[in-house]
């Protein structure tokens, strides 16, 4: 994926399935055509573009701390006492989907989706895609769910609600993707645009300067769009699911953290914490590298060798027979998966203690013996960011992962910093577990109806 990844790419039926869904964006875009489109990309996530996206951040993670004081305020007016603290149930995947809509459509398109206001069109179409289960495909059978996957085109001749439901949805994105993108163009060409930072409107002006060879197409432009919506917004909304449900089962950890947060603001004149304050915090910084090791959103990823290739072994292994290899020999059509969580919870290189939650491990201090400290010095360069796979590595890593940690940060320190979590019911109550798809999502056990993260908050 690193020094090779022109051996190894995406599989043929991935990318069909990414260009019916998302169209020709980044994500299914392969060799040449994904250079192009990186390099158009790029500059919309420098740490200067990053630094005028944050106040979008911080505006929208207010909203959703208003909305979350709204719906306890009221629960405590029912209580008749002015004192009254009630917790409440929430669906917090729901909230944070909500939240990351609305900060890519402003930060990345300078579109309002209001999505913590209601629902509009794409909310709903995000909603049935992610949260109603659409894209779990339960309930089709396993060779039904393989088929659509390598023969995209049956599609169109499958009765099965749920397909039904995904390509409406899928429409319903792409119909909208049109209508911002045509939008910006027109802005673009009347000279309206001046002084925009937005990813779809800096896209447009690139291109136009660009030469005829570096240029995109329209439908490459657009495509940017639904991929930034529906990639962009839900693996983050699902790692703020996970990073949450996390300090509920390590309470320890949500009152260190929450602390630090406190102590922070505290220090601060106006007492309040800039986007680069929060960003800074060593152990934010250390619970997020803890939190996307121990649960990565993608699991895994899929690759297909082009042509015939050796895969060398980090160390010899002896076979049944006797024999010592020191590679895997792979013929080209293979298709090789990568195991994100394995590799971010190997114990070859995070210790013994790979298994097991610890922000601590991250800070400077931590004790770590002479093994550990060469092995993870070792593989700091095979990951993205902090030695890990889950922002992917090599060409095809994810180029918008700093966006996404600086959003993640921002959202979860807002949100300590107000209300506290707790388990759903006294004695536990239903089990979250993990649902796996393109995306792994939080479920509640037993249940068919899609993601959710039914959680108990209550003013700190």
């Amino acid at each position: 994926m690193v020094s090779r990844a022109d051996v190894y790419l995406r599989t043929e039926a991935d990318i069909r399935e990414l260009d019916v869904s998302l169209g020709r964006g980044i994500a299914s875009a392969q060799g040449e055509s994904h250079q192009r489109q990186k390099k158009q990309l790029l500059p919309f996530f420098s740490p200067s573009h990053l630094q005028q996206a944050s106040p979008v951040f911080e505006e929208k993670s207010q909203q959703l701390c208003q909305a979350l004081r709204k719906i306890l305020q009221e629960t405590n007016q029912e209580c008749g006492n002015s004192e009254c603290n009630k917790s409440v149930v929430v669906d917090m995947y729901c909230w944070y989907n909500r939240t990351t809509l609305d900060i890519m459509g402003k930060a990345g398109f300078r579109h309002s989706f209001n999505a913590l206001e209601g629902e509009d069109q794409v909310t709903k179409a995000l909603d049935r895609l992610f949260r109603s289960g659409a894209l779990q495909f339960t309930g089709i059978p396993f060779l039904l769910r393989t088929a659509l996957r390598e023969w995209v085109f049956l599609q169109k001749f499958i009765k099965n609600e749920r397909v039904k439901a995904t390509k409406a949805a899928l429409a319903t994105l792409r119909k909208n993707s049109w209508k911002i993108y045509n939008s910006r163009k027109k802005e673009v060409a009347s000279g309206s645009d001046e002084g925009t930072k937005d990813l779809i409107s800096l896209l447009i002006i690139a291109n136009l300067k660009s030469s005829l060879n570096d240029r995109l197409a329209e439908d490459e432009i657009m495509s940017q769009i639904s991929t930034f919506i529906a990639a962009g917004s839900d693996t983050t909304a699902t790692g703020l699911s996970w990073a949450s449900l996390l300090l509920v089962q390590y309470p320890e950890v949500q009152i260190k953290l929450r602390s630090e947060l406190v102590q922070a603001r505290e220090q601060m004149i106006d007492g309040v914490l800039t986007p680069e304050d929060i960003y800074a915090l060593p152990y934010l910084e250390a619970f997020w590298r803890e939190v996307l090791r121990f649960i990565p959103p993608v699991t895994s990823m899929l690759r297909q060798a082009v042509k015939d290739d050796q895969i060398p072994l980090s160390s010899p292994v002896t076979l049944k027979n006797g024999e010592v290899v020191s590679f895997i020999p792979i013929k080209a059509g293979q298709k090789i998966l990568v195991p994100v969580s394995a590799y971010n919870r190997s114990k070859d290189i995070f210790g013994p203690t790979a298994d097991q939650f610890n922000p601590e491990r991250w800070l400077p201090n931590q004790p770590k013996n002479e093994n550990e400290l060469l092995l993870f010095k070792k593989s700091s360069s095979i990951g993205l960011w902090a030695g890990l796979l889950s922002f992917s590595t090599g060409p095809k890593s994810c180029i918008g992962f700093k966006f996404a940690l600086m959003e993640m940060k921002i959202i979860l320190a807002h949100v300590l910093l107000e209300f506290k979590f707790e388990e759903r019911d006294a004695e536990g109550g239903p089990r979250i577990e993990r649902r796996a798809n393109s995306v792994v999502r939080p479920r509640i056990a037993g249940k068919k109806n899609g993601a959710e993260l039914p959680l108990r908050i209550s003013f700190c």
